[in-house]
């Protein structure tokens, strides 16, 4: 037992050892060649033909130490941080906006709702309508009247426009 975790501490000693000893730089040559380095490659090779840098950044924002502004002015200081009313500031806004985005989504939701709604009312309208039976309706005065063969044909219109709206 104890044999093995020595071995074990012994073999992650070598594999984080060795992990450093790896090359820190890829690039292409002009040649085609690839060149691996822990030195960083020579001025003439273009950012792009780097393939790794350290940190593993992305070839396209690798960039040439050589090529680095030579001034401390040149290169941006840290921003600070913000203070606590910026901080407050930017809270707010952010919770405004996500206030004003769960309106709209509820609202669209509604809407979305009520569209099938109305769908669902068009397409038995139109089932009644195309049954062919007499369907009453009742006027203003509240007596019972039958829908006569022109209301049936405009009503069936409006209702086929409505479930066409619908797809």
């Amino acid at each position: 037992m104890l044999h093995t975790r020595q071995f074990l501490a012994v073999t992650a000693l070598f594999l984080f050892g060795s992990a450093s000893a790896q090359a820190q730089y890829v690039w292409v040559e002009a040649n085609g060649t690839r060149q691996y380095s822990d030195q960083p490659p020579p001025p003439n090779i273009p950012a792009n033909k780097i393939l790794k840098s350290p940190r593993s950044m992305p070839a396209e924002e690798a960039v040439n130490l050589e090529d680095a502004p030579a001034d401390a002015a040149a290169v941006a200081a840290p921003k600070e941080p913000a203070s606590v009313a910026e901080r407050e500031k930017a809270y707010r806004e952010r919770a405004k906006a996500k206030s004003e985005q769960q309106a709209n989504d509820k609202l669209a939701k509604d809407n979305e709702r009520i569209k099938a709604q109305n769908c669902a009312a068009a397409r038995e309208t139109q089932a009644q309508l195309a049954a062919g039976t007499r369907l009453a309706q009742y006027d203003a005065k509240g007596e019972r009247t039958f829908m006569s063969d022109e209301e049936r044909a405009k009503r069936s219109a409006r209702a086929r426009q409505t479930v066409q709206d619908c797809r």
